[in-house]
């Protein structure tokens, strides 16, 4: 089982870019949203600004000091940080307003407008934002249905409606399985190894179950299928293909950047999650074929041709072993005429 499910897990990299396209397509749709929207959000808050300011000048000099200043105060060495900070409550706002101060000077005279115009201007930013997390999320969800249907067709493929009602039954199960664990680990903390090891082989069982229901009824023995041996042999896999995961993940932040790294990353661990829920399908679908393909009893070909035709025998006539230069002579010379005892006489 272990060498058809490193066999199905390498073979499955060919949709490699079927995740990471609809994650593109994702994130261009959310930027394409969010990106005029936070363009026209700035433009109204300039002119916003510049109707309370009146006569007053911009001091863009000193707006390009502030903003300077802020990109250097930035830990660049720590993307998430810088990001975290760039989203946390409140930045933006004050980010405009010390831009404003330092532009404008004393605004207390238009202390109440101007608070009313940062709080839209940074509403309509964040609301832009949420669009753009929004879509992006969809386009990774939609990636890892779409990958998960074409790796499924290639390794184990099922049926509409059994698929759907095994899906409905694997995701109750697979929940109600995953608040047990959490139960028991948390029961268990002095054994928690030996917990979590419970809950991987009761995890491998309910697979390997769901995928005789689907795949190897009347078709595979069930002791074939549900054994202790598959279990262990199903965690084992399981291991070996998210090892493999993580070291091409390393491989590519190594000689890459976090950015590409995340981005390829992505599609790497969609397609091990999918192949890991799928190696006991796909197992239990290999035995079911390979019972079908077996070639057929004679004794049951004798006994179905019998049937058709009782009153009928097939004779094999056989011919003594004789060397091969007898054979062939017998074979050409033509039989003599026998000869007469009268005539001899």
């Amino acid at each position: 089982m272990i060498k058809l499910g490193l066999k199905n897990y390498f073979k499955s990299f060919r949709f490699f870019f079927v995740p990471l396209g609809a994650l593109s397509l994702g994130i261009v749709a959310g930027l394409s949203i969010a990106i005029p929207m936070i363009w026209a959000a700035i433009k109204a808050f300039v002119s916003g600004v510049a109707e309370l300011m009146g006569q007053l000048t911009w001091d863009w000099g000193a707006v390009k000091d502030v903003l300077i200043a802020e990109l250097e105060s930035f830990n660049w060495a720590d993307l998430d940080g810088v990001a975290q900070q760039v989203t946390g409550d409140g930045y933006l706002g004050d980010l405009l307003i010390r831009c404003a101060e330092a532009a404008l000077g004393d605004t207390s005279s238009i202390q109440a407008s101007f608070e009313e115009l940062v709080s839209k201007t940074v509403g309509t930013i964040s609301l832009a934002l949420i669009f753009a997390v929004v879509l992006s999320v969809i386009g990774a969800l939609v990636g890892y249905f779409v990958t998960s249907s074409q790796i499924r067709n290639a390794v184990a493929k099922r049926s509409f409606w059994r698929g759907l009602l095994a899906s409905l039954a694997d995701a109750v199960i697979k929940v109600t399985l995953l608040v047990f664990a959490v139960w028991l680990i948390g029961k268990l903390q002095k054994y928690a190894i030996l917990a979590f090891l419970l809950v991987v082989i009761l995890y491998g069982a309910i697979s390997f179950f769901e995928a005789y229901l689907v795949h190897g009824i009347k078709k595979v023995p069930f002791s074939e299928v549900m054994n202790l041996k598959n279990f262990f042999a199903l965690t084992l896999l399981t291991l070996i293909e998210f090892v493999i995961a993580a070291l091409m993940v390393a491989f590519v932040y190594k000689i890459g950047n976090q950015v590409i790294g995340a981005y390829v990353a992505y599609s790497i661990f969609v397609i091990t999650i999918i192949c890991v829920q799928l190696n006991a399908e796909a197992y239990v679908k290999s035995l079911a074929d390979m019972d079908r393909a077996a070639p057929p009893d004679p004794a049951a070909i004798a006994a179905a041709y019998s049937e058709l035709a009782p009153g009928t025998r097939v004779v094999k006539e056989e011919t003594p072993d004789l060397p091969a230069a007898e054979q062939s002579t017998a074979e050409e010379s033509p039989a003599e005429p026998s000869e007469d005892p009268d005539e001899k006489a």
